[in-house]
């Protein structure tokens, strides 16, 4: 987390990070008061919840007037490779059954770039190490989601539609489960382009979901750029593009936060 260009680093132990209830936009300051912030809950079930991402839906989610307080990433205290910190987390969610939970867990092991340029670059146990932290992360993803499906509420899993991770035994699991189905998009048609070209980037991504309203918010946002692509690759006045691209837009989070919308408040 980054205040007057200082990363600040906080310990696993620390308290589980809250937005204030008082804002609704991020910002330098904002962002610290997020991680800081342990102010008393009342409401006794939360409409949103992120995991693996740092507070960016939530902020849309509270200008709906969403109940939206927890984000759970490394960068609010919560090493979901550590097995208190998953703990941790599971418990909040039974505190608090948030009626959505988005879970975006890193996506660099199953990516189409690592399978061409950085495997090479490691020894097999490296590559066995690093692989077994991503399944990891990826296995505690699909648990939550199948909590959520358990206990009547809705998931949303974000991974690129090429990556390998959709091939893993425990999202086939969770895709083969009633009423879960995957919606691709592409990321030009929600504000994603280079930094430096201002090109439109692709980045065609899927969501995996068993609420309808992502799939009525994102089954029209489907390419219809007449320019050419930036292609992901390499980097942009020393911004890796792969890097810059796994961040969320304004527009992509606005986006889901709509689909958190239709799906928790339908209407009447």
């Amino acid at each position: 987390m980054v205040s007057g260009g200082t990363v600040l680093k906080f310990p696993s132990h620390v308290a589980p990070a809250r937005l204030s209830r008082h804002h609704t936009d991020p910002g330098p300051a904002l962002v610290f008061e997020v991680i800081a912030v342990d102010d008393t809950e009342d409401e006794p079930q939360h409409d949103f919840m992120e995991v693996f991402s740092p507070p960016r839906v939530a902020f849309a989610c509270r200008r709906k007037q969403l109940v939206a307080v927890h984000s759970i990433d490394l960068l609010s205290g919560y090493d979901l490779t550590q097995f208190d910190s998953r703990t941790r987390a599971l418990r909040l969610i039974d505190a608090y059954k948030p009626k959505f939970i988005i879970v975006s867990p890193p996506c660099t092991m199953y990516s189409q770039l690592t399978t061409m340029w950085n495997l090479k670059k490691w020894d097999e146990a490296t590559q066995k190490q690093k692989f077994a932290i991503a399944d990891c992360l990826l296995d505690f993803a699909m648990q939550i989601c199948k909590r959520q499906l358990s206990n009547g509420r809705w998931f949303a899993f974000e991974h690129p539609a090429n990556a390998e991770s959709w091939k893993r035994h425990t999202v086939l699991e969770i895709a083969a489960q009633p009423g879960v189905i995957c919606t691709g998009f592409d990321q030009c048609r929600t504000g994603l382009k280079c930094p430096k070209t201002l090109k439109p980037i692709k980045k065609r991504t899927t969501l995996m979901s068993n609420a309808e309203g992502v799939a009525a918010e994102f089954q029209p946002l489907q390419c219809t750029c007449t320019e050419s692509h930036q292609r992901i690759q390499g980097s942009q006045d020393g911004i890796p593009l792969a890097r810059f691209c796994q961040k969320y837009t304004p527009e992509l989070c606005e986006h889901l936060a709509c689909a958190v919308e239709r799906t928790v408040r339908p209407q009447q």
